[in-house]
């Protein structure tokens, strides 16, 4: 089983982070090979709304995003990891969903299963716009929801417990792909 993990955050030492190396262990030690990523920001370019993908079903921008686009693509298992941000995806996860377009317009080998974590500041964090974003991507791009994390409290508590949670998540996701074979 191949995983690509994607931490979005542009915080290494925080929540979101945390959480994504926690997972890659527990996906490591289930035998899956596992590929995290961190949002390339520099050098990288947004979405310029050109539609060549929609023809194509190739992103006309060359740039680290490309690459990473690829590389999920040959993934069995996608994770998306984001800390909320105005009750939002950060800007490092909208500009890689944004990027995906040409996956939806052209029919590709895409991840079978799409996961994500979503980590929330307050003690009760709005979760609907992103959980809609990643929902809407999942599903037109043809893949199937395997769950999602979403953890609140992160700008007070240590994150031992997002991690710990992360884990019992990732090893969920091993569990119930491993029935599925």
């Amino acid at each position: 089983m191949k995983c690509v993990i994607v931490d979005a955050s542009g915080h290494p030492g925080g929540h979101t982070g945390a959480a994504c190396i926690r997972m890659s262990k527990v996906f490591e030690e289930a035998g899956w090979e596992v590929d995290y990523l961190t949002v390339p920001v520099s050098g990288s370019s947004h979405c310029n709304g050109c539609g060549s993908c929609s023809s194509t079903g190739r992103c006309i921008i060359d740039d680290p995003i490309s690459s990473a686009i690829g590389r999920i693509c040959e993934s069995d298992v996608l994770v998306l990891a984001s800390p909320i941000r105005f009750s939002g995806l950060s800007s490092q996860m909208k500009m890689l969903i944004d990027r995906m377009n040409p996956l939806w317009h052209v029919r590709q080998k895409v991840p079978s299963w799409v996961c994500w974590v979503l980590c929330g500041g307050s003690s009760e964090p709005k979760f609907t716009n992103a959980r809609s974003e990643l929902t809407a991507l999942t599903l037109g791009i043809g893949s199937e929801c395997g769950g999602y994390l979403e953890v609140s409290g992160t700008d007070s508590d240590g994150v031992t417990g997002t991690a710990d949670a992360a884990g019992d998540f990732a090893a969920d996701i091993v569990a119930r792909l491993s029935t599925r074979r």
